[in-house]
C-alpha cells in the first residue's frame, strides 16, 4: 500500500472513507507532537527530516527559527 494511502487511512479514524476537518486537525496535531522531540511546542530544523528542513524557512512565517503549531497548520492549509 502506498505511503499516501496509509496516511489517509490513519487520518480517517472513523473509517468513513473521507477525512473531515476534525480528523485532519487531530492528524496534524499528532504529527506535530511526533516531530517535536524536545516537547517545547515548536519545531527546530534539527527535528525535521531533510525534506521538511528544506521548506523550513517558508513555513517559519515569523522568522524566529522555530515552527509553531499555528505556522505548520497555516502552511498545510495553503498546500490544499
Amino acid at each position: 500500500m502506498p505511503t499516501s494511502e496509509l496516511a489517509f487511512h490513519a487520518a480517517d479514524t472513523d473509517g468513513s472513507g473521507t477525512v473531515d476537518e476534525a480528523e485532519l486537525a487531530a492528524n496534524q496535531a499528532k504529527r506535530f507532537q511526533r516531530l517535536d522531540l524536545d516537547g517545547n511546542q515548536a519545531l527546530s530544523p534539527g527535528e525535521l527530516d531533510a525534506h521538511d528542513a528544506a521548506r523550513f524557512a517558508t513555513i517559519d512565517a515569523d522568522g524566529d527559527g522555530r515552527l509553531s503549531y499555528d505556522e505548520v497548520v497555516r502552511f498545510e492549509a495553503k498546500q490544499r
